[in-house]
């Protein structure tokens, strides 16, 4: 980026920062936390983005919004008790006020998210919330696939699928609801395939994909 964008970016950042003091801090204290790192492959904040920038190791308006939106991402795929709705509702406010200053700045190019998106997450928080027993399906599922099973899991799946993974490619990919909807239908459909020979998750999942799609 040149550097009056650098300039301007860093400006939306310390907006960010100062209304998203949840986020504006390292969460490295989380990081060892065995169902954090279960479900986060990477774990950001705004103070690491602020460095990246300053450090000119963001290429692109679009590369910074990806990272911007990475906390509230990682905070949507770990909050998923039913104890830590203010915590979801942080991390909303802070999508919110990204697109805002993306409309403010229409010359960067980057598109907020759009309506769909956040009912595809309305539709992940109405799957888990009342249902806590689904909460498997937010861990990365190499971590779940005993060792042992692993190169059978490899060989009958063709696409490794959660919905951690998912709503992070929903919030910093953008893929389209489409996408999210065929996507949410091969996390089930993966567990029914393969888990039913194992154990009986492969019956939760027929119970929610039928929820669901």
């Amino acid at each position: 980026m040149d550097h009056s964008t650098s300039e301007a970016c860093l400006k939306i950042l310390g907006r960010l920062r100062k209304s998203h003091r949840t986020f504006a801090a390292s969460k490295d204290t989380l990081v060892g936390l065995t169902a954090y790192v279960d479900r986060v492959e990477n774990p950001w904040d705004l103070a690491m983005v602020d460095k990246a920038l300053k450090h000119g190791e963001i290429v692109s308006p679009s590369a910074l919004v990806q990272l911007l939106r990475r906390p509230a991402s990682n905070c949507l795929r770990f909050c998923i008790e039913k104890g830590n709705a203010p915590y979801r509702e942080k991390a909303r406010h802070l999508l919110i006020q990204v697109d805002s200053e993306l409309r403010g700045h229409p010359w960067l190019g980057v598109a907020p998210l759009p309506a769909s998106t956040y009912t595809c997450l309305d539709l992940l928080e109405q799957l888990v919330i009342p249902h806590q027993e689904l909460r498997m399906f937010w861990a990365r599922v190499e971590n779940l696939v005993h060792a042992s099973l692993r190169a059978e899991y490899a060989a009958s799946v063709d696409l490794p699928m959660d919905m951690g993974r998912l709503t992070s490619e929903l919030l910093e990919e953008g893929i389209s609801a489409a996408e999210f909807l065929a996507k949410a239908e091969v996390v089930f459909s993966n567990c029914i395939q393969f888990w039913s020979a194992h154990n009986d998750s492969e019956s939760v999942a027929r119970r929610v994909a039928s929820f669901v799609l």
